[in-house]
């Protein structure tokens, strides 16, 4: 009786051995499963990515918000940049759309792009041309004599709407284009500042000759 009764202790002595064991290795695999996903720590990925972002949200709302401080050879570069990132962040996302959508619709062909050889001529007639209606546009005795200059101007082109860009850098320097402006808002800046320093650069046409893009250099004494 008493060996049987020692037989059954044995037993359950073995059986919480084994329990214990058990529940040990499972501790252990659980251990070792934690400490591969925690090798490397979210908390430092995280904050990169989101300095990241903020830094390339910052620099978009930049040029946003403040486009006539940029020009748009610079917009043009600083958005392949941040679009070079491949940033998953929906506001990055969309300031990049409205960006580029903003962009294209001010694009004129710079002047090193798209000059055709029969362009030259008309270019070069073109320009004797514009430098006397902007130097009378400057010269006008009142602004009724400068609207009707300015009017008789737009004829040159397919609307008022028609898009200037002006090169401000100095002779052998890199182009520094500021904020594309109509045809318009450049003659009418000619007769409020009466500045005519300005040559062409470059201009597209139409098949019925009138200008639907122009491209100017400011002159340096």
């Amino acid at each position: 009786m008493i060996n049987k009764r020692l037989h059954i202790e044995f037993k359950m002595s073995n059986a919480k051995i084994l329990i214990l064991a058990v529940a040990m290795l499972f501790v252990c695999d659980l251990s070792i499963y934690a400490q591969q996903y925690a090798y490397i720590p979210a908390a430092n990925v995280t904050r990169s990515n989101s300095d990241e972002i903020n830094q390339a949200r910052a620099d978009l709302q930049s040029l946003l918000y403040h486009r006539e401080k940029y020009d748009l050879e610079f917009q043009m570069k600083e958005i392949k940049r941040i679009k070079n990132l491949g940033l998953k962040d929906d506001v990055v996302i969309n300031l990049v759309k409205t960006l580029e959508e903003l962009i294209e619709k001010e694009r004129v062909f710079l002047p090193e792009e798209n000059t055709k050889a029969d362009n030259f001529v008309f270019i070069k007639n073109f320009n004797k041309e514009f430098s006397l209606v902007i130097d009378n546009i400057a010269r006008a005795e009142d602004y009724d004599e400068a609207n009707e200059i300015i009017s008789e101007a737009l004829d040159y082109f397919s609307s008022d709407k028609v898009t200037v860009l002006v090169d401000f850098a100095s002779a052998g320097e890199d182009p520094v284009y500021e904020r594309p402006q109509t045809i318009y808002e450049f003659l009418e800046y000619c007769k409020f500042v009466k500045q005519t320093n300005f040559t062409v650069s470059n201009l597209k046409l139409e098949e019925n000759n009138k200008i639907d893009r122009l491209i100017l250099r400011k002159i340096y004494d």
